[in-house]
């Protein structure tokens, strides 16, 4: 469920990770043109179209296994999941209909950078109204 599951958050992050994903497809194809191999199905920037094939990976694929969890799950858990999931497809439905194929111009990852241990100890102690003593369990001296 790990591999699949951004395609159940909000538009705006499984959009993003959709892209990052993409992106990492498209190097593979990239790097397998370079070395004259045949180029792996999804990872042909030149061909691939992005909502048809997001949507293809939704409807074989996720739509099918969270069909079967929402018919397990008494307690309806998985009802906000399912509805989150089309509304994702619509999105990429919409997507469609715009003619977006691939990647927006000019889009690209940039990864964010790494932070230092202290970095983000120090954001515990510079965040207004915290005061819950995490400072001292972390071995951070607070002067």
């Amino acid at each position: 469920a790990a591999d699949i599951g951004h395609t159940c958050l909000p538009w705006d992050q499984h959009y993003e990770l959709s892209l990052r994903l993409s992106e990492e497809f498209f190097k593979q194809g990239d790097l397998e043109k370079e070395l004259n191999v045949p180029i792996s199905p999804l990872c042909d920037r030149e061909k691939v179209n992005l909502p048809q094939s997001q949507l293809g990976f939704i409807d074989y694929l996720v739509r099918p296994f969270i069909d079967i969890l929402t018919r397990i799950d008494a307690c309806h858990q998985t009802d906000i999941i399912k509805e989150q999931l089309e509304n994702n497809a619509r999105g990429w439905k919409a997507e469609e209909d715009l003619g977006k194929i691939g990647l927006p111009p000019g889009w690209s990852y940039r990864p964010p950078r790494p932070r230092l241990a202290t970095e983000s100890a120090s954001k515990v102690m510079d965040t207004p109204g915290q005061g819950d003593g995490r400072e001292e369990s972390l071995g951070i001296d607070a002067d």
